[in-house]
Parts: structure tokens; C-alpha cells; sequence
């Protein structure tokens, strides 16, 4: 049986988002956030979740949460941001990263193991 939730990895609602679709102060609290946009039943999210479950505990510098695209009304309203903010959005998993000022800065376009995420999440200011 595959995991099918991230352990201790905050899972994103519309609440969490301004009307300008940045994040709200509470999330990052003045730190950089990378997103994995992803879907339960997405074969190729539940590869990539092992390794942003790690980026996610082991990164003191970044916060990591992601948003579950076919979660429940709050969460499928928030998944709509994403291709507002992606114009080349096409599936998941997509990682959006977010400075300490929670606006939108760029899509994770790498790899999905743990030094790939280190990477771009050291370059979102």
C-alpha cells in the first residue's frame, strides 16, 4: 500500500493565500516556502514525497508544505492559484517556490530528489 499523506508537512488551503495569491505571513514566517503541488492518486507524487518529506525535515532555512490538488473544496479552490501563478502549469507535481515576503518568485523546473530541492530552494530570496 502506498503513503498517501506527507507526515508533518502543512498541508495548504485557500485561507493560507492573499487575494494577490502570496502567502499568508503565518506560513513561511519569514522564510523562503517551497510547494509541492501535488494529487493523491498521482503515481508520480507519490515517488517525489519520500525525498520532499526529507528536503522538508531537514531544511532549517525553508519551510516546505504542499498543496493536495484534489483535496477537499478549500484545497481544489487553492489549486486553481496555481496555474495563475504557472502559466505553463500542466500536472503535478509542481513545486512553486515563495520568498520570506510570501510572493510567488518561480517554478521548480529540476530534478525531485533532496539535493535538487536544496538547490532551488536556496535560490528563492
Amino acid at each position: 500500500m502506498s503513503k498517501k499523506y506527507l507526515v508533518n508537512v502543512p498541508y495548504l488551503e485557500d485561507s493560507d493565500f492573499n487575494p494577490d495569491n502570496s502567502l499568508k505571513p503565518y506560513v513561511g514566517n519569514g522564510k523562503p516556502v517551497v510547494v509541492m503541488c501535488q494529487g493523491l492518486f498521482c503515481g508520480y507524487c507519490s515517488q517525489a514525497k519520500p525525498a520532499f518529506e526529507q528536503f522538508t525535515h531537514s531544511s532549517n532555512n525553508v519551510i516546505g508544505a504542499t498543496l493536495q490538488i484534489d483535496g477537499g473544496p478549500s484545497e481544489k479552490t487553492a489549486s486553481k492559484r496555481i496555474s495563475m501563478l504557472d502559466k505553463s502549469y500542466r500536472g503535478v507535481p509542481t513545486y512553486l517556490g515563495f520568498g520570506s515576503d510570501g510572493k510567488f518568485q518561480k517554478v521548480h523546473n529540476g530534478g525531485r530528489d533532496l539535493n535538487a530541492l536544496r538547490s532551488f530552494a536556496a535560490s528563492l530570496n
